[in-house]
């Protein structure tokens, strides 16, 4: 019974979750010499990004 739950929590989920397709937002991050390194200008490649929070 559990799995049967389980298996359709999850098919609903991936049903609901596939309406439209969005854009990601704009990231820009500045770099050492002062230029901007855009998200969009990356577009059709893989890009690997990484956060690291100090504090």
């Amino acid at each position: 019974m559990r799995l049967k739950l389980s298996a359709l929590a999850l098919l609903a989920g991936s049903v609901f979750a596939a309406d439209v397709p969005r854009k990601a937002p704009e990231l820009g991050v500045k770099l050492p010499d002062g230029k901007q390194a855009l998200v969009s200008s990356y577009r059709g490649k893989v890009l690997c990004l990484a956060f690291i929070l100090t504090t």
